[in-house]
């Protein structure tokens, strides 16, 4: 089954079930993290619009995803800014070389089938210089919470398509973009903050 359609088949219930998470944990970092960004921005997997309300006035965000339904709740988020939503796959980017300023990537890259693929094209197209922020959930450097991750990473894989136990770090620096900043944000170092730059 296509990532998208499997994403499509929950969509109407997507920020219910992400509520919990979205409202004691998620807010607060996209607050701090995504607030200072200007400029064009592309937003990968930008689901239902859960980003959008935190951009500042005057950006202009191009937000790509997969599901069609998820896209349709991104164009019920009231904003101010200029949002072009589309239906796209993070794997085969559709822009020019160098197009943007910032690329954000929010709880993507343990979803993506090839995140090295759709890595390598976020750097394509953000310019020289520019900064690609990544809020992930990836695999604990601590055995005993990568142990329980790997034991039920079949079943998230298989369920939700979601690997759990990537080393998103791993896949970021072997794409050719520089890791600048790390920043371990809950559960130790299970969700982080993950930024680097284009050194093109």
């Amino acid at each position: 089954m296509k990532h998208g359609t499997k994403y499509d088949r929950i969509a109407h219930l997507y920020n219910i079930l992400e509520w919990p998470f979205e409202h004691y944990l998620f807010n607060y970092w996209r607050k701090e993290f995504i607030t200072q960004l200007e400029g064009k921005i592309l937003d990968v997997g930008i689901g239902t619009g859960n980003n959008i309300g935190y951009y500042p006035h005057n950006s202009e965000i191009v937000g790509i995803d997969l599901s069609k339904k998820m896209l349709k709740y991104s164009r019920n988020v009231d904003t101010p800014n200029k949002v072009n939503l589309i239906l796209m796959d993070a794997q085969m980017l559709g822009f020019e070389d160098n197009s943007f300023d910032y690329v954000v990537s929010t709880f993507v890259m343990c979803n993506i089938y090839k995140p090295h693929l759709a890595l390598k094209e976020l750097r394509r197209v953000c310019k020289p210089g520019g900064l690609i922020i990544n809020i992930e959930h990836l695999r604990s450097e601590t055995k005993s919470i990568s142990f329980i991750q790997d034991l039920f990473n079949p079943f998230t894989k298989y369920l939700l398509g979601e690997y759990i136990n990537r080393d998103i770090v791993y896949f970021i620096q072997s794409s050719g973009l520089e890791v600048i900043e790390t920043k371990n944000l809950k559960f130790k170092d299970v969700f982080k903050l993950i930024i680097s730059r284009n050194i093109d």
